[in-house]
């Protein structure tokens, strides 16, 4: 197979990921086991919320606890699976 062949035959899905809190829509940059990354610095108290993976138009939620918060000087958070 050539490397135009396989080029014409893969494929990159459209993702993306938001974490919601309340009314607030945040975009996220990454999702990893524990731990989420914001696209842009927040600042959250201890709260609860809802992971929204979008992957080619079809959604996925999960619940959980950032059980410290967000601070706005560091783009990551740590998170608990509810």
């Amino acid at each position: 197979m050539s490397v135009s062949q396989c080029s014409q035959q893969s494929y990159s899905a459209d993702v993306s990921a938001v974490l919601i809190v309340g009314q607030r829509r945040i975009p996220l940059a990454k999702i990893g086991p524990g731990e989420i990354y914001f696209q842009t610095p927040q600042s959250l108290d201890e709260c609860s919320g809802r992971i929204e993976l979008i992957v080619d138009g079809k959604s996925r939620f999960w619940n959980v606890n950032l059980p410290h918060g967000a601070v706005p000087y560091d783009l990551s958070a740590s998170t608990e699976r509810v």
